[in-house]
């Protein structure tokens, strides 16, 4: 299957497209006068990943976060 296809042939043939694309896992380009305008992709499951350490180096510690700052909080009066 060719990796280009035109958008008046995607639509003629779009079912047909699509059952190609599951067993051959090839990227489609449709174009429309010679130019992309969309991609078909396979659809991959994902592997799953767990959530510890999904989220390591997406924040900064700027400072110490156990200081004490100074300020009573409304859980610590009685």
């Amino acid at each position: 299957m060719k990796n280009e296809v035109a958008i008046s042939e995607f639509k003629a043939h779009c079912l047909e497209l699509i059952c190609k694309l599951e067993t051959n896992k090839k990227i489609i380009v449709i174009t429309k006068r010679n130019k992309p305008v969309a991609k078909l992709i396979p659809f991959e499951r994902g592997v799953k990943q767990s959530l510890f350490g999904s989220m390591k180096s997406k924040a900064i510690i700027k400072s110490d976060i156990t200081k004490f700052v100074g300020e009573k909080w409304d859980a610590e009066n009685d």
